[in-house]
């Protein structure tokens, strides 16, 4: 396996090196967080070094790829580092927060002959991929998703959980959507959307909901409407259950890396990934 580091050990680095140290040798960790996460790293990962700074990372020439996991705010000048030098980016959504700096990622990604890769997770799951098999011949009449969130983020709304919601969209049904109409307020975002064939796709996230943490999505057919709640994908026939299509049981995240590790030994780098968050960036940049 190649060495390889991460960059950010937050909740989400957790996941990553939980789940990833199978797949990738970490040589290196840099977290500019709380000691706790260093203490952690330590205890549950004790061969992996501590860089002191991003340089350590960006001038060892064992160091293929990086991940990074760090907040959305940074993606951008650590990717743009990691890229001018050398390094293939695997950076969690979304890599920017604007088209231009998307793009210029990407310019510097084809320079240096690197990839950089989002972490679009949702995309590999085996239950979106059975819904977008499902969906192949069929009509969509409509689409909906909903997030039902009690809590609060530092992140904003739309970048954390929205963009989720848009390159799935794209994903099924084509990057040419335009914004029918939109709401940003403090803790909820609705976002109406049209596909140049006339579909209708609504967004609804709230933060002030005091139930139990629900993600729902939505898709309406012309004989039966399906649901996936991000763990079962479920066909509904008038009102009622028909069958559970899929139950998901594999890592998404394992399937993402492994995807972007594949793209790296590919004899021609396509971005194919890259250019969905584009696409997704585009979109959301207009509501932000």
């Amino acid at each position: 396996m190649e060495d390889i580091a991460i960059i950010g050990i937050g909740n989400w680095g957790r996941v990553i090196l939980k789940e990833l140290s199978g797949l990738a040798n970490f040589k290196y960790f840099l977290s500019t967080g709380s000691s706790d996460n260093l203490l952690w790293v330590k205890k549950n990962y004790p061969t992996i070094k501590s860089a002191k700074h991003i340089e350590q990372i960006l001038q060892d020439k064992s160091i293929k790829s990086v991940i990074v996991a760090t907040p959305i705010s940074t993606h951008y000048d650590i990717s743009k580092k990691l890229l001018l030098a050398g390094k293939n980016v695997f950076v969690e959504k979304p890599p920017a927060t604007t088209l231009e700096q998307a793009k210029d990622l990407l310019r510097l990604a084809k320079i240096n002959n690197v990839t950089i890769f989002s972490d679009n997770i949702f995309l590999y799951s085996s239950a979106f991929n059975t819904l977008k098999s499902l969906l192949k011949n069929n009509k969509v009449r409509f689409f909906q998703s909903v997030w039902l969130k009690h809590g609060s983020f530092k992140e904003s709304m739309h970048w954390n959980l929205a963009y989720h919601d848009i390159y799935l969209i794209i994903a099924i049904l084509g990057n040419k959507l335009k914004i029918s109409s939109s709401s940003l307020q403090k803790n909820a975002l609705y976002i109406e959307l049209k596909t140049e064939n006339g579909n209708n796709i609504v967004i609804f996230i709230t933060r002030e909901f005091k139930g139990e943490k629900t993600k729902l999505i939505m898709v309406s057919l012309d004989d039966c409407q399906i649901v996936w709640n991000n763990l079962d994908l479920i066909m509904l026939k008038n009102n009622n259950i028909s069958k559970v299509v899929v139950r998901e049981r594999k890592s998404a995240l394992k399937h993402a890396f492994l995807e972007f590790n594949k793209e790296i030994l590919s004899r021609k780098i396509r971005y194919a990934n890259f250019r969905v968050s584009m696409e997704s960036i585009k979109i959301l940049e207009k509501i932000a």
